[in-house]
């Protein structure tokens, strides 16, 4: 029995996101200038970051109730525990994505 390949899956899904982008978002990916590319680009980041803040804040608080919750059951606590670190770890990752996103636009003067 062969092993499956993994690759063609994820070749395909990459092709039907670009496909979506390009039919939702036609005006971005076809921006006449490099401003109006920055600019789509900056409304992108704003809604990925205030979704990503959403989530973070959402896991923040279900992980604080389980943890908050546990009382002497260990699986709790732990479950408890690494949703807290994985909520930090997000909140910390669209932190970043900000942060690159800055610095991308100092080093291109837009």
């Amino acid at each position: 029995m062969e092993p499956k390949s993994r690759g063609k899956p994820i070749i395909k899904r990459v092709l039907f996101l670009a496909t979506l982008f390009i039919a939702f978002f036609p005006s971005i990916a076809f921006a006449a200038s490099q401003e109006e590319s920055y600019e789509y680009m900056n409304k992108i980041l704003t809604i990925a970051v205030v979704i990503g803040g959403f989530l973070v804040i959402t896991s923040i608080i279900a992980s604080g109730i389980r943890l908050a919750t546990a009382q002497s059951n260990p699986q709790n606590r732990t479950a408890g525990i690494i949703g807290l670190v994985f909520a930090f770890f997000g909140g910390y990752m669209v932190y970043k994505a900000i942060d690159i996103a800055g610095w991308l636009s100092g080093i291109t003067g837009l």
